[in-house]
């Protein structure tokens, strides 16, 4: 067990060897088929996706703890898990091997799930490391880390900052598979519920359910780790505004096209005063402090204190405009 740090290349093997069942898990065919049944229709298929998202979150479990205690360490591990998480995300099952019965043809969507477990790795991470002021881990695994996404470019070699193909709203893709998947985590999807997500019908779903999945599936990861159910809600929300902004700025610099995703703290509190909610307070740290700003010194935004303050006043009007239109 690996419970304190220690020389970094002694940490690095010990990581390795934590994660070598998750490696071989990843390239189960049998676990992970990497196309959809013949003949399925959108809800067989919608239930596959959940399916897989589950067992991907089973498989990676002893990492999320992992990347937990990398987030909560310090800085002196961070490149061992960059390394970590690129390979983690490089790991995939090889549907060309000769014999493979599954056809080689990859279905999109099952591509895209099969970055789910960096989804939960970079979430655990950044919430861990936000405890403790680490942005270095932040910017490392957010912003350096890259993500080969060649398969999606016909071959060609091409590589996107990791925060791309780990948000939930590219590796899960649509809001019928995360109502599906957040209604099965709570235990209430049904086959008419299921029906009535894919053709359009449902009359009510709930808001950001790939967020609430997220945050309920690794809330019991936090509290083996100590921290209070109060606490890591306040860390979440921060870590998802945190990720709005580090999008806006990839966005602006025109590095890709990464549209920001709003989380759980997108929500009315109860009193209606937004000026004391999480997103507020953060954003307002962030535009009182300029080059203060603690995240800055780690590298994110480049440095930039007026690179911060323009990805802070999108996600804020981003915010406020969801708000506005769901009073």
């Amino acid at each position: 067990m690996l419970s304190t740090g220690g020389p970094q290349p002694r940490v690095d093997r010990a990581v390795r060897e934590i994660l070598r069942p998750v490696f071989a898990g990843l390239q189960d065919i049998d676990k992970f088929p990497p196309a959809f049944v013949p003949g399925s229709d959108s809800a067989s298929r919608v239930r596959q996706m959940v399916e897989g998202a589950e067992t991907y979150r089973d498989l990676v479990d002893p990492a999320v703890d992992l990347f937990i205690r990398g987030g909560l360490w310090g800085v002196d591990y961070v490149p061992v898990f960059r390394r970590a998480l690129e390979d983690i995300a490089a790991t995939r099952v090889d549907a060309s091997k000769p014999g493979s019965i599954i056809q080689p043809m990859r279905a999109e969507y099952l591509t895209g799930l099969a970055l789910f477990p960096t989804t939960l790795l970079m979430y655990a991470a950044t919430i861990a490391a936000l405890r403790e002021g680490n942005y270095r881990m932040i910017q490392t695994l957010s912003c350096e880390a890259q993500l080969d996404v060649s398969e999606q470019f016909g071959g060609v070699t091409s590589h996107r900052p990791m925060i791309v193909g780990a948000s939930p709203y590219y590796s899960l893709r649509t809001a019928e598979i995360t109502q599906t998947l957040f209604a099965h985590q709570q235990g209430f999807l049904t086959d008419e519920m299921l029906g009535a997500i894919v053709s359009g019908r449902l009359r009510q779903g709930v808001r950001f359910p790939a967020s609430r999945y997220l945050r309920e599936t690794l809330r019991r990861n936090f509290d083996s780790a100590g921290v209070s159910s109060s606490e890591y809600e306040k860390l979440f929300d921060q870590a998802e505004v945190l990720f709005s902004m580090i999008t806006v700025d990839i966005k602006d610099s025109g590095r890709v096209h990464a549209d920001p995703w709003l989380g759980t703290f997108a929500q009315r509190t109860a009193a209606f005063d937004e000026s004391n909610s999480v997103w507020s307070r953060y954003l307002d740290e962030c535009e009182r402090a300029g080059g203060d700003w603690l995240p800055l010194h780690s590298g994110l935004f480049g440095g930039s204190p007026d690179r911060a303050k323009a990805a802070s006043q999108e996600v804020r009007r981003l915010t406020e405009d969801h708000l506005m239109r769901n009073r």
